[in-house]
């Protein structure tokens, strides 16, 4: 079966409205909660282009250069550098002093050390 014609179909364009972000910026919810992560990871991906879930799973405090992130996107291999907003820096911040260690490099708490075959890190991003 050919495939091509499907290629050409594109989706509308859709976004969040800045009044949105704003009201999901103001959340209180409780620390270290499963739900105040997602708050933060969507918020992070906001504020930097769009990184995607798996890559930002991946992230590692050696992907943060001079307030840039730095990284590579694992679907197309891509390089990106993108300068940090100061919200996403505070979101850096409340993770750097909850989560880092030096045995454990990931940035957010979506990976481990524990997760070190391929599989279990599949796995683990399929949650």
């Amino acid at each position: 079966m050919n495939f091509t014609k499907f290629r050409r179909i594109r989706t509308k364009k859709r976004a969040i409205s800045k009044e949105d972000i704003m009201k999901i910026e103001r959340l209180e919810l409780i620390e270290n909660s499963s739900l105040l992560n997602v708050k933060n990871y969507f918020l992070f991906s906001y504020y930097c282009m769009g990184i995607n879930f798996i890559d930002i799973a991946n992230l590692k405090w050696e992907n943060i250069k001079n307030e840039r992130l730095e990284y590579t996107r694992l679907k197309t291999k891509e390089d990106f550098s993108v300068a940090l907003m100061l919200p996403a820096i505070k979101i850096l911040d409340y993770y750097k002093k909850l989560a880092f260690d030096e045995n454990n490099t990931y940035i957010f708490p979506i990976l481990s050390n524990t997760y070190k075959t391929p599989q279990s890190i599949r796995n683990r991003k399929n949650v």
